[in-house]
């Protein structure tokens, strides 16, 4: 089986005296996280905030065992802008497509791409005009794996599950609260790769005075998803496994646990 774990981006502040000793610079926490953690994979987050140059994909790959694999999460302009708040005007921005897919040259060459991440906000609903902009990124990306996570729960009839599967569209598993329209944690496959996001479930998730993110799953939690991962992985070619419950390095502890109660299935 071929499943690569990780976590959701790697660089933060409340992981100092955490996740990284407390002097470290942030130019050399991705060596500590790769020499340190016994993972294969990283969610580049960074990417979702700026358009990132080129030279800082290429340093990913430099600093990385040649079997690691990344999966770099679209830049906002391209899912959360898209759509003007307040007048919830639908307006893609295609000029920022095109900067953000060619700055992938360097990392998508090397062979570590393992794929894009497209999250979109809980405000995207399926209808006519953000289904065809779906298909339009779809078809941009390529043979580079397309991976989308949604923030509502409109996009689970089978009427979207079947598109995504006709255009081998890889929907996340998402786990998240129990609460209002946020998705429900289904594991699914709808195109050749699968893709597992755990958030935790934080029930202060809408509060603003609270990290949503802040969230240490369980062993029994943890082992239900490694039976989850390990039955998905039979229909799909390869899956991958991050958490997104960062704060204060709970991600890191998860992920650990997680490589740890799949063992043998797990390949580095």
């Amino acid at each position: 089986m071929d499943i690569k774990i990780g976590t959701s981006g790697f660089s933060f502040g409340d992981w100092l005296g955490t996740v990284y000793p407390k002097e470290i610079k942030r130019s050399d926490m991705l060596n500590y996280y790769v020499n340190n953690f016994p993972f294969n994979a990283l969610e580049i987050n960074v990417s979702y905030y700026k358009l990132i140059g080129k030279s800082i994909y290429d340093s990913f790959v430099k600093k990385t065992p040649d079997k690691y694999e990344f999966i770099v999460k679209a830049y906002k302009g391209i899912t959360h802008d898209v759509i003007e708040r307040g007048s919830w005007k639908f307006n893609p921005d295609y000029k920022v497509i095109d900067i953000f897919y060619s700055s992938l040259g360097k990392i998508r060459e090397s062979g570590k791409l393992g794929g894009i991440l497209f999250q979109f906000p809980p405000y995207y609903f399926p209808k006519k005009d953000t289904i065809t902009y779906l298909k339009s990124l779809k078809d941009k990306t390529g043979t580079i794996p397309f991976f989308v996570e949604f923030r509502n729960k409109y996009w689970e009839s089978s009427e979207y599950i079947n598109f995504m599967k006709d255009n081998d569209i890889n929907l996340c598993t998402v786990d998240l609260p129990d609460l209002g329209k946020l998705p429900r944690y289904a594991p699914i496959v709808t195109g050749s790769s699968a893709y597992f996001r755990f958030h935790g479930r934080n029930k202060n998730w809408y509060d603003k005075n609270s990290d949503r993110y802040d969230y240490l799953y369980s062993k029994n939690e943890i082992l239900k998803f490694k039976d989850d991962i390990i039955e998905i992985t039979q229909r799909a070619k390869k899956t991958f496994a991050f958490f997104n419950n960062c704060h204060a390095g709970k991600a890191v502890i998860n992920a650990k646990m997680l490589l740890e109660d799949i063992g043998d299935s797990y390949r580095s």
